[in-house]
């Protein structure tokens, strides 16, 4: 796999795994007794703490192994068991 096709994987294995912890560990306002006497404009269902450092960090990480074996998956040539298309021409 070229270094180009590595950056590529790992762009979207980050984007795939941040989106998937994002609603790791939210609480929403609604959910704090608290927040009952919220100023107007506040959206009820807003996060109270969102994390988004931490879930970067977290979606590195994850980033990094999935890519690791999507590049250890290709080298070992794991998918040489599916058919190959037949040649038209």
């Amino acid at each position: 796999m070229s270094l180009f096709g590595l950056t590529i994987t790992y762009f979207v294995m980050w984007w795939i795994a941040f989106l998937a912890l994002l609603p790791v560990g939210v609480r929403g306002l609604h959910e704090d007794p608290a927040s009952a006497s919220l100023p107007e404009g506040v959206e009820q269902a807003a996060p109270q703490f969102p994390q988004l450092r931490e879930k970067a960090l977290g979606a590195f990480a994850l980033a990094a192994v999935l890519t690791g074996l999507i590049w250890a998956g290709v080298e070992a040539d794991l998918a040489r068991f599916l058919p190959t298309p037949p040649r038209t021409g």
